[in-house]
């Protein structure tokens, strides 16, 4: 059930992400639009334009205005405005700078990318708990203390010479690790056997022989299942962290993408626009005596 809730908060975290993103003002700015105006709204009288009739601007010159040739469209964007938005959402950069193709990529792999770290998490984890289990039911530490009081006369395994481990606390990490990978708790086994001898056929007056020795170790096969499963689940663990490192990885590469392609797309519309005649108005103040500021206003008409 955590699964689930987990993986329904990483989608509803995500649709208001890209809806805040969505939200946000992508067209220019009322300066921006009115400046665009200004530039290009003279350009309309014939017999200041020797181009091709069919390259002339619209004459309709609006808030709304967009002038488009050669497939360019004569809109400024922002790069880094492009930048944070595909940061927070992979593909919102790309929408506000044009391209819905490239914005249905990212997302589409900002979204298969939650869904498989979700997915992977979820399976690894049950694979963890069946291991959990499975050790529960064929590892014993009453069969592991048997051996230390026949072999070594002590209840608990510490101060025996070529033991590296203490047995950890019931249901810990470490105790599912150390029973399985250390050759000191084999006897655990509820199978263990060497040489065709259980640990019920060891006792006091017959010990198990001392595991510092590597040939007296005994054999099990629900020791060597448990092992693989625990790898196993592992895996597929590592697996849904490689995931979480690819939505990482998506969230930066669209990001960079919208940022360089924001300014390519901003150096064309500067390219473009020597092509054409077209008005240009610069204002500032000018200064002539210590207290007396005079606004100055350069008219200047580029063919």
């Amino acid at each position: 059930m955590k699964l689930y809730t987990r993986f329904l908060v990483l989608l509803m975290t995500l649709a208001v992400c890209y809806s805040s993103a969505l939200a946000l003002e992508f067209e220019n700015s009322v300066f921006d639009r009115e400046l665009i105006n200004v530039k290009y709204g003279l350009m309309n009288a014939a017999d200041e334009f020797d181009e091709d009739e069919s390259q002339k601007p619209s004459d309709n010159v609006t808030d709304d205005f967009v002038w488009e040739t050669k497939g360019l469209q004569y809109t400024h964007k922002s790069p880094t405005k492009a930048f944070l938005l595909s940061l927070v959402v992979p593909g919102a950069g790309q929408y506000y700078y044009g391209s819905k193709t490239k914005t249905g990529v990212f997302l589409g792999v900002e979204v298969l990318s939650l869904f498989m770290y979700s997915k992977l998490d979820g399976d690894g984890k049950d694979m963890e708990q069946d291991f959990m289990n499975f050790h529960d039911t064929t590892w014993f530490p009453k069969n592991y203390q048997t051996y230390l009081e026949n072999a070594h006369g002590v209840s608990i395994d510490t101060g025996i010479v070529g033991f590296s481990h203490h047995l950890a606390d019931s249901g810990s990490q470490q105790y599912y690790e150390m029973t399985g990978k250390y050759d000191q708790f084999a006897w655990g086994w509820d199978d263990a056997i060497l040489e065709n001898l259980t640990l019920e056929d060891y006792g006091a007056s017959v010990p198990p022989l001392d595991l510092a020795d590597g040939t007296t170790i005994p054999v099990s096969d629900n020791r060597d299942t448990y092992q693989q499963m625990r790898a196993d689940a592992n895996s597929k663990l590592d697996q849904s962290k490689r995931m979480l490192y690819v939505t990482i990885f998506n969230h930066l590469a669209s990001a960079f993408e919208a940022f360089i392609m924001t300014k390519r797309h901003n150096d064309q519309l500067r390219q473009a626009e020597h092509e054409f005649a077209y008005l240009r108005v610069r204002a500032n103040l000018k200064s002539f005596y210590a207290t007396f500021d005079t606004p100055v206003v350069k008219v200047s008409y580029h063919f």
